[in-house]
């Protein structure tokens, strides 16, 4: 599992680096609760997209100004990201004007999660993500 991580990383983050997000006073809270929250809403109200090539046709939804991709717990089985093979257990956000353009976050058991080294941008995202998942959820 380790080494889907890096390769989404490392794979996905060869394009030009950008000006990165005003993260500097932000402390919010990632946990698993948000996770499957947030994945509820994609995959309830998103597309499909592919974004690399080791999936087709992630579940994905397109916030203000960044994209949310998930990727299956069942790699070499679920290659099409079906949701019928396997769960969700990762997400990747995919931002153009970032320092990084991707950035991950993935369950590593059902009770924690595993992140991009990079917390506090990862906390921008998700704090946004919420927000917006609040706003259309009350209209």
């Amino acid at each position: 599992m380790k080494f889907m991580f890096t390769f989404v990383i490392i794979f996905c983050s060869v394009h030009t680096l950008f000006a990165d997000k005003n993260v500097s006073n932000m402390n919010f809270d990632i946990n698993v609760n948000n996770f499957n929250k947030i994945k509820k809403y994609i995959l309830l109200n998103g597309d499909k997209e592919t974004y690399c090539n080791m999936y087709n046709d992630n579940p994905h939804y397109t916030f203000k100004l960044f994209d949310v991709y998930l990727n299956p717990e069942s790699q070499r089985n679920n290659i099409n990201c079906d949701p019928s093979l396997s769960d969700f257990d990762e997400m990747v956000i995919r931002d153009w004007n970032s320092k990084k353009i991707y950035y991950s976050v993935k369950l590593k058991t059902i009770n924690s999660i595993f992140h991009d080294p990079d917390i506090k941008i990862i906390e921008y995202y998700w704090k946004s993500i919420l927000e917006q998942i609040d706003i259309k959820t009350e209209l």
